[in-house]
C-alpha cells in the first residue's frame, strides 16, 4: 500500500514538474512579451483585451460543450482498446465533432457580431472583430481535437513541448502585431494565436489518424450524443462563471469609461493564473486523464484524489507566500510602475488559490465518472 502511494506521489510530482518547467519557460517568454504589450497598450488596452477574451470565452462556453475535456475523457477511457479500428474511429468522430463545434462558434460570432460589439464595448465600431474571430473558433476547435488525443494518451512530454513552442511563437507575433496596430491589433493577436496553436498541434499529432471514415449521420448522432450531453452539463458551470466574470469586468470598466481599472484587475488575474497555475495545468493535462481511466475503481480514485490534493497544497502554499512578498517587484518587471495598483487586487485573490487546490480535484472527479 505504501509502495503504491509512493508511486502515485512520484507520478503526480513528475507531471507537476514537467508542466512546472513548461510554465517557467512560458513565464520567461511572457516577461518579455508582457513588457512590450504593457508599453504599447497601457492599462486601457489591456482592459480591452480582457473584455474581448471574456466574450470569446462566453461564446466558447455556449457553443463547444467543454469539448476538450469530454474528448480527453473519451480517449482516456478507450486508449487501452485492443480494436485499433475502433480507436481510430473514435478519433475520426472527435474530429467530426470538432468541425461541427467550430462552425457553430463561427456562425454564432458572425450572426451576433453587431450585438456582441455593442454588448462588450458599448458601440458597433468593433463588429468586424467578431467576424474575423469566426476563423478563430474553427481553428481552436480543430486544435482541441488534437490536444484531446495527446491528453487522453497522457503524452505529457509532447504536451509540454508543444505548449512552450506555441507560447514562444505567439509572443513574437503578439509583440509585432501590437507594435504595428496598437489596440486594433488585439483581434489579430487572438486570430494569430489560434493559427499557431493549430499548426503546432497538427505537427505533433501527425502520427495519429484523423482520417474521415464513412459514417451515416444517424451513427454520428448516436456516437456523439452522450459526449455532447455530458459536455452540456459541464459547460453550464463554465457559462455562468464566464457571465459572472463579464458582469464584473463591465462593472470595473464602467461600460468602457474606465478600462484602466479593468486593466489593473486583468494584470492581477494574469499573474495569479500564470505563476500559480502549474498545479492546475498538471491536473487538467495529467490528473484528469488518469482519473477517467480508473473511474470505476473507487479505491484507486479516492487515493489518487487525496494524493493530488496533498501535493497541490504542498506546492501552492509556499508559492503563494513567495508571490505575496515579491508581487510589487514582479508587477514592475512584467509590466510597469503604472500597474502597481494591481497588487491590491492580487493580495485578496491569492487566498482563493488554496481553496481551488482542494476543490478542483473533486470537480474533475465528478466529470470523470462513467455515467
Amino acid at each position: 500500500m505504501i509502495q503504491k502511494k509512493s508511486k502515485s506521489y512520484r507520478s503526480i510530482l513528475k507531471a507537476t514538474g514537467v508542466f512546472g518547467i513548461m510554465q517557467i519557460s512560458k513565464m520567461l517568454i511572457s516577461i518579455v512579451s508582457s513588457k512590450f504589450v504593457a508599453l504599447y497598450l497601457g492599462p486601457v488596452g489591456i482592459g480591452l483585451v480582457a473584455l474581448l477574451n471574456n466574450i470569446i470565452n462566453i461564446i466558447l462556453a455556449v457553443t463547444n460543450f467543454e469539448f476538450l475535456k469530454t474528448a480527453t475523457r473519451e480517449v482516456a477511457l478507450n486508449k487501452s482498446e485492443t480494436d485499433i479500428y475502433k480507436f481510430k474511429n473514435l478519433i475520426s468522430n472527435i474530429q467530426k465533432m470538432a468541425i461541427f463545434i467550430g462552425f457553430t462558434g463561427a456562425i454564432f460570432s458572425v450572426i451576433f457580431s453587431k450585438y456582441l460589439s455593442y454588448f462588450a464595448f458599448g458601440s458597433y465600431e468593433r463588429q468586424h472583430w467578431f467576424i474575423i474571430l469566426s476563423v478563430y473558433f474553427l481553428l481552436t476547435s480543430l486544435s482541441n481535437a488534437r490536444i484531446a488525443v495527446l491528453q487522453g494518451l497522457n503524452d505529457i512530454k509532447i504536451l509540454a513541448i508543444s505548449n512552450v513552442i506555441i507560447s514562444f511563437l505567439t509572443a513574437i507575433g503578439s509583440v509585432l502585431l501590437y507594435y504595428l496596430y496598437r489596440t486594433e491589433g488585439i483581434v489579430y493577436v487572438v486570430l494569430y494565436s489560434s493559427i499557431i496553436q493549430f499548426c503546432v498541434t497538427f505537427y505533433f499529432t501527425k502520427k495519429y489518424s484523423f482520417n474521415f471514415y464513412p459514417v451515416l449521420f444517424k451513427d454520428f448522432y448516436s456516437q456523439s450524443l452522450p459526449i455532447f450531453q455530458l459536455g452540456f452539463f459541464m459547460s453550464l458551470n463554465l457559462i455562468f462563471g464566464q457571465i459572472s466574470y463579464f458582469i464584473l469586468r463591465l462593472y470595473l470598466s464602467d461600460n468602457g469609461a474606465s478600462n484602466e481599472i479593468l486593466g489593473y484587475y486583468e494584470v492581477s488575474t494574469v499573474i495569479m493564473v500564470n505563476y500559480l497555475g502549474l498545479v492546475f495545468y498538471a491536473m487538467s493535462y495529467d490528473f484528469f486523464p488518469k482519473l477517467s481511466a480508473i473511474s470505476l475503481d473507487n479505491i484507486q480514485v479516492k487515493n489518487l484524489v487525496n494524493n493530488q490534493i496533498e501535493i497541490a497544497i504542498i506546492i501552492v502554499t509556499p508559492a503563494i507566500i513567495l508571490l505575496y512578498i515579491t508581487g510589487p517587484f514582479l508587477i514592475e518587471i512584467l509590466y510597469s510602475k503604472s500597474f502597481l495598483d494591481s497588487f491590491i487586487i492580487l493580495k485578496v485573490a491569492l487566498f482563493s488559490v488554496i481553496l481551488k487546490a482542494i476543490v478542483f480535484p473533486f470537480r474533475l472527479y465528478y466529470f470523470s465518472e462513467r455515467k
